[in-house]
């Protein structure tokens, strides 16, 4: 994973190597921290190997 603070963007890059009755699917779950206090924002994501970018809600 790579989080680019410019942008307001976390990469998950494509998956590399496999092993033996692997997942074939995640579910990932992502928390933004809005910086108020109590404050976050999360939405869910299915990564399937592929690459995936996510744009930071506000």
């Amino acid at each position: 994973m790579v989080w680019n603070e410019k942008n307001q963007t976390l990469t998950l890059e494509k998956q590399k190597g496999s092993y033996k009755d692997q997942t074939a699917q995640y579910t990932m779950n992502i928390v933004w921290i809005t910086g108020k206090q109590n404050n976050t924002i999360s939405e869910t994501i299915k990564y399937v190997g592929k690459k995936v970018v996510v744009k930071k809600t506000n």
